[in-house]
């Protein structure tokens, strides 16, 4: 599986890959959608707050929705493109796409009708939103990181560095934020972005998220191992602590086997370990 979404108290999940799979019991048994285009290449999906509206995309194909938990789908009205990232606000009606062509999109009625923004041409690699859909962030590959406060209408760049950019993360309110790259950088920003904290390792990483008051990070690293971090409420450093294990999703097409995650989307908290004496 490439990407995992899930609703806001960790009971519907819905995981892509070659499949779509869906779980209404936080994973502990999963559901093959035959309706979802079985066929497609699945790259990135999104959750509504209530896990009833569901954005996915896919590469060199489309964007698709559904409003009945992964039951059913319909395709939207967008270019043919490798639609490697989506995001949704919590309410499930706006979302923001971006792909490896150049050009971001965002929806205001869950998909319906879509928008291409005056985003900067980059190789956009990763996307994420505030709960309102207002504040967004957007990583490029091999280019920079960049922030929305108005839903998409205009853009600006990040103070940080060009890098290889893989994936971005957001807390509920757009100010905590976490930008990662596939080369060991990990940046975290508790003010919209304005002052970023950075961390390095020798890990990839791959995909990143949040919870939704932002002091819980996670990251998915190389090696199939995840990392999880929390600012310090004192003098806001960034802690890394925690290297875990990482959870796998059903492999539909060899049952009883599993397959690693590779990208996380949203995640339920279980308790952490101690953050180490600073």
């Amino acid at each position: 599986m490439f990407y995992v979404a899930s609703s806001a108290d960790g009971t519907k999940l819905a995981a892509i890959g070659s499949v779509l799979c869906t779980s209404s019991d936080s994973g502990e048994t999963w559901t093959v959608q035959s309706n979802a285009q079985s066929a497609y290449n699945w790259y990135s999906i999104a959750s509504s707050a209530d896990g009833t509206k569901l954005a996915a995309s896919g590469f060199n194909g489309y964007t698709y929705t559904s409003t009945n938990s992964g039951i059913t789908w319909v395709t939207n009205n967008v270019p043919r493109h490798n639609w490697l990232s989506i995001a949704s606000s919590a309410d499930g009606c706006k979302l923001v796409a971006v792909n490896d062509s150049g050009s971001i999109y965002v929806s205001t009625n869950s998909g319906a009708t879509w928008l291409q923004t005056q985003s900067p041409s980059a190789e956009w690699y990763s996307v994420a939103s505030s709960a309102d859909g207002n504040r967004l962030i957007a990583a490029a590959y091999l280019g920079n990181v960049y922030s929305s406060t108005n839903g998409g209408i205009s853009w600006m760049s990040n103070s940080l560095p060009s890098a290889e950019w893989y994936s971005v993360a957001s807390s509920a309110d757009g100010n905590a934020l976490l930008a990662a790259t596939d080369r060991g950088m990990l940046y975290a920003s508790t003010n919209s972005g304005t002052v970023w904290m950075s961390t390095n390792s020798s890990y990839p990483y791959f995909g990143s998220a949040s919870s939704a008051d932002g002091k819980k990070l996670i990251t998915m690293g190389a090696a199939s191992n995840t990392f999880s971090a929390r600012f310090g409420a004192r003098d806001m450093k960034l802690l890394m602590w925690s290297r875990r294990a990482v959870a796998n999703a059903p492999d539909a097409t060899n049952p009883g086997a599993a397959e690693p995650v590779r990208r996380v989307a949203a995640c339920r908290w279980a308790a952490d370990p101690a953050p180490p004496t600073m």
